[in-house]
């Protein structure tokens, strides 16, 4: 008896690492973090499942937009989503902030979704300071019981769709880990005539889910 055997993709979705080494100054870079105070802490009700799973909460550090360092980077993030998901990134805005994390702090779970935005965000980490053991990102797609660990690397920019939610395990290094994450809008020409590595960046459930595009 000959069986056939047809393949069912329940969801697709990738997250995409790339490496900048040498590109940017890491040092400068996160001398001004270091030097620019955190954003006000966010309070936590105990009866938060937030409360369960990290020490912090106010690890958000505002990032001069017009610093040469910042710019640089944000030059190159840019290139990145240009050149290697979809040229009309060029006309998109792009915001970033800092992250610093000191040691036994952790990032809580979230994702960068608005209700403006909903599903059309892609979002960034780049890593400009990344002590061994200093935490993991964990990637959570829509579904239960399942995560993505990825161990980051220093001078690594991690893109993801801005709806995946995430959080990253704790540094257990006595150093500061130092990252900037950022968001950039999918815009409705690109969603209605999306690039194949739009899809696969973005995420082909979304595009399914949200009726606009036909694979």
């Amino acid at each position: 008896m000959k069986i056939s055997q047809v393949k069912h993709n329940l969801i697709d979705v990738s997250v995409y690492s790339y490496d900048l080494s040498g590109v940017i100054n890491n040092t400068e870079l996160n001398n001004i973090i270091e030097n620019t105070p955190r954003r006000d802490p966010v309070k936590i009700s105990k009866n938060s499942a937030h409360f369960l799973l990290a020490t912090s909460s106010n690890e958000d550090v505002n990032l001069n937009m017009n610093n040469v360092h910042v710019k640089k980077l944000m030059k190159s993030v840019k290139k990145v989503f240009t050149s290697c998901i979809d040229t009309r990134f060029n006309n998109a805005n792009f915001i970033a902030w800092a992250h610093a994390l000191e040691s036994k702090e952790q990032t809580l779970f979230h994702n960068h979704a608005t209700p403006s935005s909903g599903l059309w965000v892609m979002s960034w980490c780049y890593y400009s300071k990344f002590p061994k053991d200093s935490g993991n990102i964990v990637f959570v797609p829509d579904y239960h019981s399942f995560q993505t660990v990825i161990e980051p690397k220093e001078s690594h920019l991690i893109v993801f769709p801005g709806w995946m939610n995430h959080w990253t395990t704790k540094n257990i290094s006595n150093q500061k880990r130092i990252s900037i994450s950022g968001n950039v809008g999918i815009t409705p020409e690109m969603r209605e005539n999306p690039s194949k590595s739009l899809i696969n960046h973005l995420g082909e459930y979304v595009f399914k889910q949200m009726n606009e595009y036909v694979l």
